[in-house]
């Protein structure tokens, strides 16, 4: 089921700040997805999120140049590698921003098998659920999400850091204040709120 903000928020922290030390080193992972953050110590206090499987991480210096040599799961691939095979720490800001819009509320972005379905929806984007009605956490989500890279947060870092102040101000008044998630949230597969924008 979907994770609270509560509990996501100090999971997704140290994930971030890892990934932004391996960025400093020049190695982008580029396969993030759920199955490759495992929970370690549930429900203790030293409950931690571990990245695995960096077996297709890249150093930023290589760039794909075969149009075919694309790596990563289908669901989860950046829309700058999929055009331009792009390698950039701004691959794993994309794929863990949806990994926590997912976690948030429970339901994929993108649910298909085909290469080139995929590749269209991904490349014309989507929209935040109106059900995340914080409008501080739809600028982090959205800023994570960003088609265009340069919208989209720079470093991992950055990303952290908005989601720590989010913590710190907005989560924290949440008692007095509106809710971040409507009751319309935790929607089913029938009813999916990930729509893409139209063309129009």
């Amino acid at each position: 089921g979907p994770f609270t903000l509560r509990t996501l928020i100090p999971l997704f922290i140290p994930v971030l700040e890892a990934l932004a030390q391996a960025h400093s080193s020049g190695l982008v992972h580029r396969d993030l997805k759920p199955q490759n953050l495992f929970l370690v110590s549930e429900d203790t206090p030293q409950e931690h999120l571990r990245i695995l499987d960096f077996g297709i991480a890249l150093l930023m210096s290589h760039q794909a140049e075969d149009p075919k040599d694309i790596s990563g799961t289908l669901s989860y691939l950046a829309p700058e590698y999929l055009r331009y095979k792009i390698i950039s720490p701004q691959i794993d800001v994309y794929q863990m921003g949806l990994i926590f819009l997912e976690l948030l509320v429970g339901q994929r972005v993108f649910t298909y098998d085909s290469f080139y379905k995929v590749m269209i929806d991904i490349n014309m984007g989507f929209e935040i659920p109106l059900s995340i009605s914080n409008p501080v956490l739809r600028t982090i989500l959205t800023q994570s999400t960003a088609l265009d890279p340069a919208e989209r947060y720079a470093t991992c870092h950055e990303f952290a850091e908005d989601l720590k102040a989010f913590m710190r101000n907005d989560l924290s008044q949440q008692s007095a204040g509106s809710a971040v998630i409507s009751p319309l949230d935790n929607p089913s597969l029938d009813n999916p709120s990930f729509n893409n924008p139209s063309l129009d």
